[in-house]
């Protein structure tokens, strides 16, 4: 709960809590006396459209917060990937495809907003080769961002 502890001490932070890791009293006291706000599973965080909405809103009013973080954006992207494979499927990655989308409405969200942002994730296998051929040569971030990263660096 590093990761957690850490993005709660920043201060004025707007924290979008999917894992509800932040719950807890020493979170919580940590957001409080460093003038941030809680926004957790019973305000939506784990539906992109209403965490969309939150971004947007602080793209586009005036606040007082200084830093967003999600924590995780890794469970926030795979609950998304979850949700379209009931209604899609996962053929040739169509759930990935769909939890794709809402994933790069928020970057574009983030490049719009006025604030330091943070997007914790977890870490996945960096695999390189082909089938049977493949080694693991080290540790990315997962979700959309281990592909943005790719695209960027």
């Amino acid at each position: 709960m590093v990761k957690t502890i850490f993005g709660a001490g920043f201060p004025k932070s707007y924290f979008i809590d999917t894992e509800s890791g932040a719950t807890r009293e020493q979170y919580q006291k940590a957001l409080e006396a460093s003038g941030g706000t809680y926004f957790g599973h019973e305000q939506g965080s784990l539906d992109f459209k209403t965490v969309l909405s939150e971004i947007k809103e602080l793209a586009t009013t005036k606040h007082e917060y200084r830093t967003l973080i999600i924590d995780s954006f890794s469970k926030l992207y795979n609950t998304a990937r979850s949700v379209a494979e009931e209604r899609v499927g996962n053929s040739y990655g169509a759930d990935k495809k769909e939890a794709n989308k809402p994933a790069r409405q928020l970057i574009r969200w983030i490049d719009q907003i006025d604030m330091n942002v943070i997007l914790i994730c977890h870490r996945m296998g960096d695999y390189q080769g082909t089938g049977d051929n493949r080694s693991l040569v080290g540790y990315t971030f997962d979700g959309l961002i281990s592909w943005l990263m790719s695209l960027t660096f």
